[in-house]
């Protein structure tokens, strides 16, 4: 977790002394030494504030200045956005993650604006490479999928007992998206052939939430044909997994750092970056894909 600010430094001036109020939980600050402004001292320091002395330092004008405390307490009480996998603040407090003036924005507001922008694109980058819809791993994505009933193959097996193992294997379907947060109806189309659906809903199932299989009871009769069975259902996690929510960080960190060194590498500033590709393999590392390899999508 990370609070930040401005502090501005008066022309002549080698110090300056930011208050800063914070929030009802204990924290411990942590101070980024590798990108130190001069020397950081930080005292009086409690559960709702603390104050940070930044002196050695010398401007011969009036300058802003930002500074940025990480507390090193993950933000328990700040979930992901909807449609996001991580939260802005999480990934501005990773090791080595620059501020904005780095990649020349003028104000910390604009700059969160930039990564929002980057979790964005990072989340949905997840849910392609994952096979996933969108919103599966921040509290389940609304599927409505259609399957086809399979035919009975009468005459494969000459004996009953086989016969009726095949009756069994056609009343056997596997959802297209697993783990199943919840089913809303189950339904199959008793119309005859090339009219419009007649859909009968069915409770006479089971359902393995784990792996999305699911299967009729011998009560159910279900017709051969072309998408005539209707499944409407939830399907993904209720909150991000802890593994999902890392990559994402780790992402778009990854993509904030390619930027930082590509704007020193132009040597000029054209202004703010944009968002660059996800796909990138300094972005989108090996360690990152080994992290989501659990939650691709399986096919059966």
């Amino acid at each position: 977790m990370t609070t930040s600010g401005t502090a501005t430094i008066t022309a002549g001036n080698d110090s300056v002394i930011v208050e800063h109020t914070y929030g009802d939980d204990d924290f411990v600050v942590v101070w980024n030494t590798s990108r130190d402004v001069g020397t950081v001292t930080i005292t009086d320091k409690s559960s709702t504030q603390f104050t940070i002395t930044i002196s050695n330092i010398e401007f011969e004008e009036d300058t802003s200045i930002a500074w940025a405390i990480t507390t090193g307490i993950r933000e328990a009480d700040t979930l992901p956005s909807a449609n996001q996998y991580c939260t802005i603040s999480n990934v501005l407090a990773m090791p080595d993650v620059p501020g904005y003036q780095e990649l020349n924005f003028d104000s910390q507001a604009n700059y969160e604006t930039y990564v929002s922008r980057l979790v964005d694109r990072a989340s949905r980058h997840i849910d392609r490479y994952c096979k996933r819809p969108n919103s599966f791993f921040n509290g389940g994505a609304s599927i409505t999928e259609y399957q086809n009933g399979e035919p009975y193959q009468s005459g494969v097996y000459s004996d009953t007992v086989r016969a009726a193992k095949n009756e069994v294997r056609r009343k056997l379907y596997h959802l297209g998206q697993s783990p199943i947060i919840s089913i809303s109806s189950v339904a199959h189309n008793n119309n005859s052939m090339g009219a419009s659906p007649v859909w009968d809903t069915t409770t006479d199932y089971q359902l393995d939430t784990e792996t999305g299989e699911i299967s009729f009871a011998s009560s159910v009769t279900i017709n051969d044909g072309i998408k005539n069975l209707r499944f409407v259902y939830v399907a993904g996690y209720a909150s991000v997994p802890d593994e999902v929510e890392q990559a994402c960080e780790e992402l778009v960190a990854n993509a904030i750092k390619k930027a930082t060194m590509d704007n020193l590498n132009a040597r000029v500033r054209f202004g703010k970056p944009s968002a660059i590709s996800m796909t990138n393999k300094e972005v989108f590392t090996d360690e990152i894909k080994e992290m989501l390899e659990p939650y691709k999508q399986v096919r059966i």
